[in-house]
């Protein structure tokens, strides 16, 4: 017989799949704001490196740069996986607010590399964090 705290967290979970698939479906039709709204409850309810990488994505999408990249280290402290690496760093590459983080950057791609060697967006991205360093230098950053 299930205790009353552990209904309670088989419930959390079920209601948290539920409000992680509809931002999912959302996120597929590419209605990102929408999902954003699924995506934050699921998040607030369990933290799953899932749910903060495509929130994250969402974020991005939606133009919210500082909470993409907040939902995306979190999603990357979760698990070692490439997908949130890879866009996290893409984010501080293309950022034109971010200054001096190359040395962050090749560490989440280096990482990414690791699982996935031959992956070309992190090989696409190290070149282009390899000339944002050598111009932050140049600029004196």
């Amino acid at each position: 017989m299930l205790t009353g705290r552990e209904m309670m967290l088989d419930t959390d979970e079920t209601i948290d799949s539920h409000l992680y698939d509809l931002g999912r479906e959302l996120y597929k039709q590419e209605k990102y704001a929408e999902a954003l709204y699924y995506f934050e409850l699921s998040a607030k309810m369990v933290s799953h490196y899932k749910t903060l990488e495509l929130l994250g994505e969402c974020y991005d999408k939606c133009g919210r740069e500082a909470e993409a990249i907040s939902a995306l280290a979190a999603s990357v402290c979760l698990k070692k996986q490439p997908r949130a690496r890879i866009l996290l760093a893409e984010i501080l590459i293309n950022s034109k607010d971010v200054h001096g983080e190359c040395d962050m950057i090749e560490r989440l791609l280096r990482e990414a590399l690791v699982t996935q060697p031959t992956n070309r967006k992190a090989n696409e991205l190290l070149k282009q964090n390899e000339e944002l360093r050598k111009k932050e230098l140049s600029q004196g950053y």
